[in-house]
């Protein structure tokens, strides 16, 4: 059961090893925006924020700072898409062509992060992954079966089948309870981060860090950005990778609002 599961990982009974992100984080403040530090635990010596590549023509993801440039836009800790495109979400179908999938990191972005980090864990081989319960590739109320012709319904009722039967697993399973996010907790190797498919879809984890808390991953379900807690060596070699388009951030800035516009200006 559970074939998408990375190799040598393991869905977790005991949550636990959460605890320890919950119990340093903030409190959610709406009325102003939702910060960083109620998504990334404090203590570490400095964060960065990662842009999720926008989309273009040619298929190929693009950089924010060029986006940016062409309107005289600069890049700032917590600069929404709306800001550097100079879209609005209403424009509908030009903004839906620009915009990176919400709450994904994508597997490229994903892996060369992955790399990055290595170097600054002693435990490379025992990681701890959240993924958000509410992705719908984790429910069969989510699924739609294939279609097929009246000579193989068998395979839509096989397919429908094993979702239910994902259900039955995943749905006693303890989940990581944070403020307005339950998550799904996964153990494995750092690989494991970028080959996470459930229902046949690439799926980022929204939280990931090794067993000793070197460095923790942060990716919010509606937002176009991941970020980074780590000592200052990782974050420099965050920053400096060309494979990612990074900046430094506080700990208390502003969250990504993905799709809409920032409430804080």
């Amino acid at each position: 059961m559970l074939e998408w599961i990375p190799p040598k990982t393991e869905l977790m009974q005991d949550v636990s090893a959460a605890d320890w992100v919950l119990g340093r984080l903030r409190p959610w403040d709406l009325s102003s925006g939702v910060r960083l530090h109620s998504f990334a635990p404090d203590g570490f010596e400095a964060y960065a924020r990662i842009f999720h590549p926008i989309r273009t023509l040619d298929g190929v993801g693009g950089r924010w700072a060029p986006l940016g440039a062409a309107r005289g836009v600069e890049l700032t800790p917590d600069i929404a898409l709306t800001e550097v495109s100079g879209l609005d979400p209403r424009d509908g179908e030009a903004f839906d062509d620009l915009t990176p999938l919400g709450g994904q990191l994508p597997p490229a972005a994903c892996e060369a992060l992955a790399r990055a980090l290595r170097p600054h864990t002693r435990m490379p081989d025992r990681c701890w992954f959240c993924l958000w319960e509410g992705n719908g590739a984790f429910w069969s109320y989510a699924h739609t079966a294939p279609y097929v012709d009246d000579a193989d319904r068998g395979e839509a009722a096989r397919y429908l089948a094993d979702a239910r039967a994902q259900d039955d697993v995943l749905d006693p399973t303890p989940k990581v309870e944070a403020e307005k996010r339950s998550y799904l907790l996964f153990q494995g190797p750092l690989e494991a981060a970028h080959a996470f498919e459930p229902a046949g879809w690439y799926d980022s984890p929204n939280l990931w860090w090794p067993d000793d808390r070197s460095w923790i991953v942060v990716t919010e379900v509606d937002g176009f950005s991941t970020y980074v807690g780590a000592d200052r060596s990782a974050i420099d070699d965050v920053l400096e990778s060309s494979e990612m388009e990074a900046i430094g951030v506080p700990h208390d800035v502003h969250m990504d609002p993905g799709p809409y516009p920032p409430r804080w200006r």
